[in-house]
Order: structure tokens, then sequence, then C-alpha cells
């Protein structure tokens, strides 16, 4: 299955953008993720929310490419937070513990507000605290 990226100024209260994958993000298709990002990466130090609900599949090299997105945001002095609602990739991220850095939520309401917190103690702590059930 392809991947189709979306890439939208999604939040002005937050200065944030929403990215949006459908498809699966694999060995495959994690190129063209990152060449999507590389053409159309918000500006320097606006947050991103990564909104993965439409994803199908996350392999090892799609686990890669995303936390390469993570990485460059982090750079940017930028927050980032992640919308996950499929339990399978949502487990991915706690087995890896990605989700005790960054902040994977089960909406993109959850995770705007999760972004808005990430921005507030950006001199602290990382905001990444796993959502309670």
């Amino acid at each position: 299955m392809l991947l189709e990226v979306t890439v939208e100024k999604a939040h002005e209260a937050t200065d944030a953008w929403l990215i949006s994958l459908d498809g699966e993000l694999d060995h495959y298709s994690a190129p063209r993720f990152a060449w999507a990002l590389d053409t159309a990466t918000p500006p320097a130090g606006q947050g991103v929310v990564l909104d993965l609900s439409g994803l199908g599949f996350l392999d090892s090299s799609g686990l890669a490419a995303r936390l390469a997105l993570y990485h460059r945001m982090d750079q940017a002095g930028a927050g980032f937070a992640i919308v996950s609602s499929r339990p399978q990739i949502t487990r991915m991220f706690a087995v890896t513990a990605i989700d005790q850095v960054v902040a994977v939520r089960r909406t993109q309401r959850r995770a705007f507000a999760a972004l808005a917190g990430t921005a507030a103690q950006h001199n602290g702590r990382r905001a990444g605290a796993p959502e309670a059930t």
C-alpha cells in the first residue's frame, strides 16, 4: 500500500503543524516520508503533531524515519507529539520507550494539548509521559 503524507497548518493557537500519514510506513515507503518532510517541513520553532491514525503498518524503518523527524524538531527547539489510535503501533512506541520521550496520544486534540504542555515545560523535563488509560 502506498504512503500518503499530508502536511498542513492545523492549529493557530499552538502555532503547530499537522502531518498525517495514511498507508504503511516501512522499508519501501520510509524514503518517501523523508522526502516529503524535506520538502514540506514546517518553519523552525513551530511544533508538529504527527498523526498516525491512518497508518496500517509501521516497521523498524518507519520507526527510524519517525525518530529522524523527532530529532529534527528537537534540534529546532520545536515541540513534537504523536497521534496513535492503533494498539499495535502504540505498543511499538511503548516497547521501544519512545513514549517516554515523545507525547503519544490517542486523538489530535490530546496531542495538540500535549504539544502546548511541551512548549510550557521545554526548559524542564520533556512532556513525553505516557497517556493515562
